[in-house]
C-alpha cells in the first residue's frame, strides 16, 4: 500500500456554491384535506361499552337463550349443527333439506361448500363444476 502524501490524496477542501432551487408551482399548491373527526367503535366482548348502544342488538326470549346454551354445551365446536337444531329443538318440522343438511355436518364436518354440494347432490338440483368436484374426490376415499 502507498504511503498516504499529498499526491496520492484527491480530497478537495475548497468551498462549494450551492445554488438556491427557484420554488415550483407545485410548492405554492395548498392541499386540502378533510379534517373532519371520524369516529370508530371497536367491540368486544370484555370491552364495556362507556356509551349506551343506540340498537338493540337482538331481541331473545328466554327459552331461545337457554335452548342456545343447550346447543352449545352439546356442540361446542360446529357452529353449523348448532344452528340446523335450534328450529328443530323449537319446534319446527323437519324438512328432507334439514334432514340432509345435518346429514352433511355430520358426513362433512366443517367444510361447507361440501355440505351444500352434498345437499344439492341428494335433492337433485344442478352442481357447478367445482362441487362436482369436490363430491368426486370425498367420494373416493
Amino acid at each position: 500500500m502507498l504511503p498516504a502524501t499529498y499526491e496520492t490524496t484527491n480530497f478537495d477542501f475548497s468551498p462549494v456554491a450551492v445554488t438556491a432551487e427557484q420554488p415550483s408551482e407545485r410548492d405554492h399548491e395548498v392541499t386540502q384535506y378533510n379534517l373532519a373527526p371520524i369516529e370508530v367503535r371497536i367491540s368486544h366482548p370484555l370491552i364495556l361499552d362507556s356509551q349506551p348502544m343506540s340498537k338493540k342488538a337482538c331481541n331473545m326470549d328466554e327459552s331461545t337463550a337457554k335452548l342456545r346454551a343447550l346447543l352449545k354445551s352439546m356442540f361446542p365446536q360446529d357452529a353449523q349443527i348448532r344452528q340446523l337444531m335450534l328450529p328443530l329443538m323449537q319446534g319446527q318440522e323437519m324438512t328432507e333439506r334439514r334432514r340432509l343438511e345435518l346429514e352433511a355436518c355430520v358426513k362433512y364436518p366443517h367444510v361447507l361448500d361440501l355440505q351444500a354440494a352434498f345437499v344439492k347432490r341428494e335433492l337433485g338440483e344442478g352442481l357447478d363444476a367445482f362441487e362436482l368436484e369436490l363430491l368426486r374426490r370425498m367420494d373416493a376415499r
